[in-house]
């Protein structure tokens, strides 16, 4: 059985960065040593999550 090990926040900002950039989620699901249906998830929470903001508000990242 495989072990699970959470995203780190620095792999959602890079998920969310390639994936504006237009890579595949089978590319970055390869860049990132992930698999392609944990990026998906990640995809599809982010786009959930983005729905719940307010119009006109944007979330910040703490770079």
């Amino acid at each position: 059985m495989r072990s699970y090990t959470q995203l780190t926040q620095a792999e959602r900002y890079q998920i969310e960065a390639l994936h504006g950039a237009g890579q595949s989620q089978t590319a970055i699901a390869a860049q990132l040593n992930r698999s392609q249906s944990t990026i998906s998830r990640e995809n599809a929470a982010t786009l959930e999550n983005r729905s719940k903001t307010a119009p006109g508000l944007r979330q910040r990242h703490p770079c």
